[in-house]
């Protein structure tokens, strides 16, 4: 007959496991939003302005182009960058603008005086020419601060894969059967989804730093294929035992 106490040790031991695979899981999530706010912030020198030019009615790419050039020869001490975009509604032609500067004010007021100089240049620009500019600046991405993003985001993976060992062993041990084991694995995916569904988690343009809403579904996703292979060490775990005949148990 089994030890009762050893047995009930062993299952207080493996809910604890549970409990600190659990905590491991959960933390996982803010470390990987901080490589996103917190490690530009913290690593950055200079700042980026940022702004979107669009064309109305009949004006076309090529004026577009040709204003933004003339832009940077006359305002040739402001350190603008441009990249071509998608029209949000098919026509036209749109523009990313991003200005570099120490300071976000000294970031914004150039990004002002540059596109004052493109509206100058732009034929009939109080009809054809829409520019939106951010209030807001954003730091401006750095070999240090990659480094660092891609040191924490290793973490966080490390982190994902010794959570879900340490939540499904313990699970085991604490004598979760096989839909207790995957049950204590999904939910974690059902708080991530709707964490990263209500704050919407505002993603920024590789290059030129314009926000636009989607959810962090990088995460998720990285969390979903983490899970399969905790997924196959439950099965694995709670796989029926077969005596040496070869015929399941009873």
């Amino acid at each position: 007959m089994p030890d009762v106490s050893a047995e009930g040790r062993r299952v207080l031991s493996g809910n604890r496991q549970v409990i600190v695979g659990l905590g491991v899981l959960l933390l996982a999530l803010p470390l990987w939003w901080g490589t996103d706010h917190f490690v530009p912030s913290l690593t950055a020198k200079r700042v980026v302005a940022t702004a979107i030019c669009y064309t109305l009615h009949d004006a076309s790419e090529a004026q577009l182009r040709g204003a933004l050039i003339a832009a940077r020869t006359q305002a040739a001490a402001v350190e603008a960058t441009f990249e071509p975009g998608g029209s949000p509604d098919g026509h036209g032609a749109t523009y990313y603008l991003s200005v570099t500067a120490d300071t976000p004010e000294k970031a914004r007021s150039d990004l002002a005086a540059f596109t004052d100089a493109i509206k100058i240049a732009f034929p009939l620009a109080e009809r054809n020419l829409l520019v939106s500019t951010n209030n807001s600046t954003v730091p401006e991405s750095n070999e240090l601060g990659r480094r660092v993003t891609f040191g924490l985001r290793t973490t966080v993976i490390l982190m994902i894969l010794g959570g879900q060992f340490l939540t499904v062993i313990g699970g085991h041990r604490a004598g979760f059967g096989r839909a207790g084991l995957l049950g204590t694995l999904a939910w974690p995916v059902v708080v991530f989804i709707a964490a990263n569904g209500d704050s919407g988690g505002t993603r920024r343009r590789a290059g030129h730093g314009q926000p636009f809403e989607l959810p962090d579904w990088h995460f998720v996703v990285l969390f979903l294929a983490l899970t399969l292979v905790s997924v196959i060490l439950s099965l694995w775990l709670t796989r029926r035992k077969r005596p040496a005949d070869g015929r399941p148990r009873s």
